[in-house]
């Protein structure tokens, strides 16, 4: 199912609505999934969730920058210097909270998120989800 949001753009419906988006994080760029948290296709994005997209889109190369160096400090301070971690997932919740998910080779099973609003935060992605 899709569906079409003035602000957003189009759509799917898979565990959230999804659309893809573009990162550059370091020099390197990425296609990821914007994910809106939603519990079923009849549930539409929240105000609060297009605000923080808007925010995000807004400020997108300051956020690229502190994800870059929050994960930079996170993986040195927790003896991960050599590590990669690979973006997957730009979550919003529906409260207008928003994280990035990565992928990381280190911690597969649990991941890593950077959690950019309401505050900057970095751990395993369960403190996000």
């Amino acid at each position: 199912m899709s569906y079409h949001d003035e602000r957003l753009g189009e759509l799917s419906f898979f565990y959230g609505w999804t659309k893809a988006l573009g990162l550059n994080i370091n020099s390197k760029k990425y296609v990821i999934q914007c994910v809106f948290d939603a519990y079923s296709e009849n549930e539409v994005v929240t105000d609060e969730q297009k605000k923080s997209y808007q925010l995000f889109m807004e400020k997108q190369e300051y956020f690229e920058g502190l994800i870059f160096e929050n994960l930079t400090k996170y993986m040195h301070s927790g003896g991960v210097p050599t590590g990669t971690a690979t973006p997957k997932t730009l979550l919003f919740k529906r409260n207008g909270d928003f994280g990035l998910l990565l992928d990381c080779d280190w911690d597969i099973e649990n991941g890593v998120v950077i959690v950019i609003y309401p505050e900057v935060k970095v751990g395993i992605q369960d403190i996000f989800l």
